[in-house]
């Protein structure tokens, strides 16, 4: 009962790091995936190469590798950046999930029917007129099904356990006596 009154208070600061970086890293995302949607839509070549350059390196790499470089490689003498490890928690997921965040963003704006945006025309609505709702109906959808798919994520066996950290090198010799 003792052990697990010196650990209480320690799972409970985890928990609200925890709680800290996901709502920091959330909102970083929603603005690096409207950031990157609007670079992607834009008329001119070289923003569209930009947006699909950000997209396509946080997308195509893991999160682990890019957790990795961000605490690892950033703090050496080319580019001598360096980070707390809360910092580059928030930056790395926000990134990566600002990326997948546009993909879903894309989608939702090219899945909006053409002649929607006649008939607002032709009912003088301004801007985008009746494809608003059916926008983020559409992306409501696309963010679901995103949230079920298998990508590349940190699975459960890839993260230590706490007990592996709280008991330190006890457990396995407990284990095996």
């Amino acid at each position: 009962m003792s052990d697990l009154n010196e650990l209480l208070p320690l799972m409970w600061k985890g928990t609200l790091v925890t709680i800290q970086i996901a709502v920091f890293s959330i909102m970083l995302a929603i603005v690096m995936a409207g950031i990157a949607t609007t670079l992607r839509e834009a008329p001119y070549r070289a923003l569209r190469w930009l947006g699909n350059v950000y997209v396509e390196i946080f997308r195509g790499t893991s999160l682990l590798v890019q957790l990795f470089w961000l605490f690892f490689v950033l703090p050496l003498p080319p580019f001598s950046i360096q980070l707390t490890p809360f910092t580059v928690a928030i930056v790395g997921l926000g990134l990566h999930y600002g990326a997948y965040g546009s993909e879903i963003l894309r989608g939702a704006l090219h899945s909006v029917a053409g002649g929607q945006y006649e008939a607002a025309l032709a009912l003088n609505m301004p801007g985008m007129g009746q494809a608003t709702p059916r926008r983020v109906a559409s992306s409501h959808d696309q963010r679901t099904a995103a949230r079920h798919e298998p990508h590349d994520r940190i699975t459960q066996r890839d993260v230590p356990c706490v007990a592996d950290h709280a008991f330190g090198p006890d457990v396995p010799r407990a284990t095996t006596r």
